[in-house]
């Protein structure tokens, strides 16, 4: 083998390629430059010149030619400057003309659309000043071209033996020399293949890159850059679905379900052998929600959860779809009722989630509760000023009676607050209640949702908190495979955890024994810690009860709104949780009975029953389906079609939005000559202008055009598109139609037994299964690759959207740390003085002294509170001139004659027949009915919803 040379000399000869490449990286790195293959051509394309001669064929090359990386082929930029504003550098163009061993360079600039601007001859080695360019305009984008001349060039020897070179110049010109700088050159911060799958699998640990970065270079010495390890971990190879299905099937006794629709995945559906047998075990409840952003072909991910008898939540089953159309939803909802024929009791679901007819279809006994959260914020956004015709005030007091309502402890209580609702003068918002929350008030008031067995809970927050776990270990908008690798990873973490947990409610016990009380001791023995728990704190708040009245035979007791007996209770507690509650409680110690008594309590938070979740995990078949969505024939209702086109618009908005400004502005003007057209009853076609790539223009947009003024092109039949389910959401207004839940649509059919003991290779299908429907056409189903199915289109990158300092259902939150609110007369001097100044120049400076220019012109832009009786003017005299405070005092004189108070909400005037009320801070006057959700005088100091936030 040929020793390395740090030098090269004309007429040096080289037997094979590789010892030339030790050549020149020893030369490299004693002289602290890097070179790179300028031109070569192989021996293959050597020996189609010339047929007849013989090259050795480990010299791999016939002509190459070496350049320093700071010379060589000077750069042309193509491009015809069409998007200048593509990046913060505007595109412009250098050329470089060097002249032979000169240090003179010529550099042409130009103008964004090619036009020349002017040149500019400057010495080499040196950069242009950067305020030469501004005053033009323009900056240069960088480059490593720096004009160096070095350059060395091999040829083929006669007899094709070896390498020869036939041309060296050894001088680098222009550019420093240095192994600092030699160093961070991009090939000299290239990692290795076992180099990199290091790195990746320190950043899948979310190491912090910083760190990553020092130990990179402590262990190779190479000084890769923070955007090096960015692009290292984000850079993930292409998946399919079938990548997605062998990450999963990695499962012990996983049931997977694939609905594909003409080669595109549309949803999967993932349930594990032991989440069965929890559900089993516990099918009381379900909580069901979408979270989203977690791959990057936007495909929502829906976990459904479980409570277990020590009130931890489990999986019960997951899916990921293409989108949440109805025929989807309903497959889904149709493969977890395939393999868990336990009916539940209860959903906990979104106000806002697109199927909820679809539960109530495929589980008509099943209680469908709405979150209590989801409510509050659905309200927030629904009931604006905008939608309610109100003021900001007015729509303060519509939240807080809709919060009243979503509150209420009983049905009186309810209709005590609609009735109040009804006296609002607001039929918008009477409207709007009785349309999409009046008649399903059961779900989401929370004194009536006693008849569902919710255990307590009324809203989602469980579930959110896993999908807050999820994020944490998912990357948001990741490939299709990472997505699902981070999906098993943290599922598998989760379920270590809670059996962490199941396990040591046997292996610990309490160190606190209740010997005092042998009742709370048995309740302790028998049931879980966390039932054990509340049973306790309602045994505390039996002890304060008060007994309001007695049946004739002492069998039922009263206690304010609930009666309770030895065995039951009214109560919302024992009826949804069904424990023994403190009114039973107090029954038995009224009667001197035993407090524990078997049976009362649900099995659900027994110890023995809660032992058997101690699943073994012995089961690895797995169960793998591909399910084929047919074509949908049943003709939509009025409202189903308003919500299609709806969801379409939907897709169409947040389409839009991620165009640039300019495009932007285009596709909206098409829109709205599209509902121009629309209006005015006229038929139009969209014409896709031809897109053709030499063209460099940005202005082939689809244009509508009236029917009227083009000529029709014939067109092939196209195949029926269907139009994607919209939700039966609340925020929407639809046309007065059947709910789209009363519509039979055909379901998903052709579901087929696969047998595929390997992820890889293509599926035997045995036989289709078919629907006896008349409506639905048989698919045609051939064996099928799920790697060739394609996946839906990928989704842009968004923000995060960020909070407000309000409440979730909008109304201002209480500022914490500030103690009570003080009334305006216990305020000092100095503070009423403060507010005075404030009421007569909104926007004063107290710092300031105010002067004439300052003062209102008009005694209308006073507040009324400079009129009130405990209000004494002159507190607010040191804050003016001598000129301003006279006028100040004749706007006030004047005011007095000619004042009329109104309402600080509605600014209606108060009359003598209103009753109305007065803060107790800012002297604001209010109708009674504005003031408060129950319409009723409040009892001692008041302070209106300003002064409160």
């Amino acid at each position: 083998m040929e020793e390395a040379s740090t030098h090269f000399a004309v007429g040096q000869e080289f037997s094979s390629f590789q010892s030339l490449e030790n050549a020149i990286d020893a030369y490299s790195k004693s002289a602290a430059v890097q070179l790179y293959k300028r031109s070569s051509r192989t021996i293959k394309n050597a020996l189609q010149r010339c047929p007849k001669k013989v090259i050795n064929e480990a010299l791999r090359y016939s002509e190459i030619d070496y350049a320093c990386v700071h010379g060589g082929r000077s750069y042309k930029s193509t491009s015809k400057g069409h998007r200048p504003n593509q990046s913060k550098r505007r595109i412009c163009r250098t050329v470089s003309d060097f002249k032979s061993r000169t240090n003179t360079v010529l550099m042409e600039m130009e103008k964004p659309y090619g036009k020349p601007y002017g040149e500019f001859t400057v010495q080499f080695g040196t950069v242009p000043s950067k305020a030469a360019f501004n005053e033009r305009g323009i900056e240069l984008n960088r480059t490593f071209l720096m004009g160096c001349t070095f350059s060395l060039k091999l040829r083929a020897s006669p007899d094709g033996k070896k390498l020869k070179i036939t041309h060296f110049d050894s001088e680098h010109h222009g550019h420093n020399m240095s192994e600092a700088s030699f160093s961070h050159l991009p090939s000299n911060r290239k990692l290795s293949t076992n180099e990199k799958d290091d790195v990746r699998q320190l950043l899948k640990l979310n190491a912090n890159k910083k760190l990553v970065q020092q130990h990179v270079k402590a262990t190779t010495g190479k000084n890769v850059r923070l955007k090096d390890l960015h692009n290292l971990a984000r850079s993930s190879p292409a998946s399919n679905a079938q990548d997605i299905i062998t990450i999963l099937k990695k499962s012990e006794g996983a049931v997977i379900e694939v609905m594909e629709n003409q080669g595109i995945l549309e949803g999967v559906f993932y349930q594990r052998k032991g989440w069965q047998t929890l559900y089993r075990m516990y099918p009381e409840l379900i909580f069901i929600d979408a979270t989203y952003k977690l791959n990057n072909v936007n495909m929502p991910l829906y976990v459904l959860l479980g409570l277990d008898g020590n009130g931890d939540t489990f999986f019960i089953c997951l899916w990921f779809v293409k989108n949440e159309s109805k025929p989807i939803m309903k497959a889904m909802l149709e493969f977890f009722q395939k393999h868990n024929p336990s009916a539940p009791a209860t959903f906990m679901a979104d106000k806002d989630w697109l199927e909820r007819g679809v539960i109530r279809e495929l589980f008509p006994e099943a209680h469908l509760l709405i979150c209590l959260f989801h409510t509050l914020r659905t309200f927030r956004r629904e009931v604006t000023e905008t939608s309610m015709a109100c003021t900001s005030g007015q729509r303060k007091l519509y939240l807080q009676v809709l919060q009243s309502l979503a509150y209420a402890k009983n049905q009186e209580e309810y209709d005590e607050l609609l009735t109040r609702l009804e006296s609002i003068e607001n039929q918008k918002l009477i409207r709007y209640f009785m349309r999409n929350w009046h008649e399903i008030r059961q779900e989401w008031v929370l004194g009536l949702t006693n008849e569902a067995q919710h255990l307590g809970n009324h809203t989602n927050n469980r579930l959110e908190a896993i999908n807050q776990k999820l994020k944490q270990v998912m990357k948001r908008n990741a490939g299709l495979g990472e997505f699902a690798s981070g999906l098993m990873l943290c599922l598998d973490s989760l379920e270590q955890e809670r059996e962490a947990r199941a396990a040591m409610v046997f292996e610990k016990v309490n160190v606190y024994q209740y010997t005092g009380c042998g009742s709370l001791e048995e309740y302790l023995k028998r049931l879980t810690p966390f039932a054990f728990q509340k049973v306790r704190s309602q045994f505390e708040e039996s002890r304060s009860l008060t007994v309001s009245g007695e049946d004739e035979e002492q069998e039922h007791i009263t206690f304010g709104d609930y009666t309770a007996s030895s065995r039951d209770c009214n109560c919302g507690f024992f009826r949804t949780i069904e424990l023994t509650c403190k009114h039973i409680f107090a029954v038995r110690t009224h009667h001197l009975m035993d407090l524990f008594v078997d049976g009362l309590c649900s099995q659900h938070w027994s110890k023995d029953f809660y032992r058997g979740q101690l699943y073994s995990r012995s089961s690895s078949e797995i169960s793998l389906q591909v399910t084929e969505a047919p074509p949908r024939t049943a003709i939509p209702s009025e409202g189903e079609r308003y919500r299609m086109a709806f969801q379409v618009a939907k897709q169409l908005a947040s389409t839009a939005s991620q165009l640039p400004l300019r495009e932007f502005h285009k596709a909206i003007t098409v829109l709205q000559d599209i509902s121009s057209f629309w209006e005015q009853g006229r038929e139009f076609m969209l014409l896709l202008m031809d897109d053709n790539p030499t063209h460099t223009t940005s202005d082939h947009t689809p244009v509508a055009l009236p029917l009227s003024t083009v000529e029709e092109p014939e067109a092939p039949d196209s195949p029926h598109v269907e139009a994607p389910e919209a939700s039966d959401s609340s925020d929407i207004e639809a046309p007065e139609a059947s709910d789209s839940s009363d519509i039979e649509a055909p379901e998903a059919t052709g579901s087929f037994d696969i047998e595929a003991p390997e992820a890889t290779g293509s599926f035997d299908i045995e036989a289709p299964w078919i629907p006896d429907s008349s409506a639905i056409e048989t698919p045609t189903t051939s064996q099928m690759e799920l790697n060739n199915n394609k996946l839906p289109k990928r989704a842009p990158k968004r923000g995060w959207p960020k909070g407000a300092e309000v409440t979730v259902i909008g109304l201002p939150k209480r500022k914490k740390g500030q103690g009570s609110l003080k009334p305006y007369k216990d305020l000092s001097s100095v503070e009423r003085g403060l507010m005075i100044l404030h009421w007569i120049v909104a926007d004063a400076d107290p710092s300031e002294l105010q002067d004439l220019s300052k003062i209102p012109s008009s005694e209308s832009d006073l507040s009324m509170q400079v009129l009130d009786q405990d209000v004494d003017i002159s507190e607010a005299r040191q804050h003016f001139s001598v000129e301003a405070w006279a006028k100040v005092l004749d706007l006030v004189e004047r005011k007095e004659k000619s004042h009329e108070w109104v309402c600080s909400v509605c600014r209606e005037s108060l009359s003598l027949h209103t009753q109305a009320i007065s803060c107790d801070r800012c002297l604001s006057w209010h109708h009674i009915k504005c003031a408060t959700a129950k319409g009723s005088v409040p009892k001692g100091k008041w302070f209106c919803r300003s002064c409160k936030a």
